[in-house]
């Protein structure tokens, strides 16, 4: 990671920081100020649509929490939104995916009354460990001297039998609280009918979803926005996602 990021996880795990303290670390990596900047003037982030220019700007706009949720964004990207040498387009559609699926964490939160930040940052890491994973298998595959690209199947398998637990272990490295971890260690398991702690349960939730979204509501709106009734979630969300996947 970058030098920065394990100071800012830190930070934004600790609910005495300031807003200064936050624009303090940003200000000394420009790429993630830029990346700051870039989302708060997004839609989703800043409806109101006046143009923040600087960081101070958007403390004040955005208030703390909206600071940050823009600034949990802005880690996380870089990490998730990897090129690979194979399916060039696979790093954007897995941010996508995540901060769709982060979004929906947060208003599912907020429809139940739970702490609707670290639900959001746990939508926004839970597929770390696949990025990683799909970043991985790709360096192995340039490094072995393939003559043709690898296909669909070589990455699906491995993806979906070892990312889930990658990105358990990871949180676990990045020190994240334990009920998300807890949570993302639920995800591993959860087609066996384990019990689902209340995070877990969001997060489940929510990624489903998202991939409902990307898979059905395209073609079948209706059927799509049966699932928000049947599962008692946010009758928005799908216009959440569409708004924050046109200006990604």
């Amino acid at each position: 990671m970058p030098h920065v990021i394990p100071k800012l996880l830190q930070s934004l795990r600790d609910p005495d920081s300031s807003a200064r303290d936050y624009v303090d670390i940003i200000n000394k990596d420009p790429v993630m100020a830029t990346a700051v900047l870039r989302l708060a003037n997004s839609v989703y982030f800043n409806p109101i649509g006046r143009r923040i220019h600087e960081l101070d700007q958007a403390v004040v706009k955005l208030g703390i929490e909206g600071l940050r949720s823009v600034l949990s964004a802005a880690v996380m990207q870089p990490i998730i939104q990897k090129d690979s040498a194979y399916f060039s387009h696979s790093g954007q559609r897995i941010w996508q995916h995540s901060l769709c699926t982060a979004v929906a964490c947060e208003q599912i939160a907020e429809h139940r009354r739970v702490d609707k930040f670290k639900v959001y940052v746990l939508g926004l890491v839970h597929d770390v460990g696949k990025i990683t994973l799909f970043s991985e298998l790709s360096k192995q595959y340039k490094l072995n001297g393939e003559t043709e690209s690898p296909g669909y199947q070589a990455f699906v398998p491995p993806l979906k039998r070892l990312s889930c637990a990658l990105s358990y272990w990871i949180a676990k490295d990045w020190d994240l609280p334990k009920e998300l971890c807890q949570a993302l260690a639920e995800q591993v398991s959860i087609e066996n009918d384990q019990p689902l702690s209340e995070f877990g349960h969001i997060l489940a939730q929510a990624n489903l979803i998202t991939e409902i979204y990307s898979a059905i509501y395209p073609s079948k709106p209706r059927k799509a926005e049966a699932v928000l009734e049947e599962l008692d979630l946010p009758r928005n969300l799908f216009q959440t996602f569409r708004q924050l996947t046109t200006e990604l």
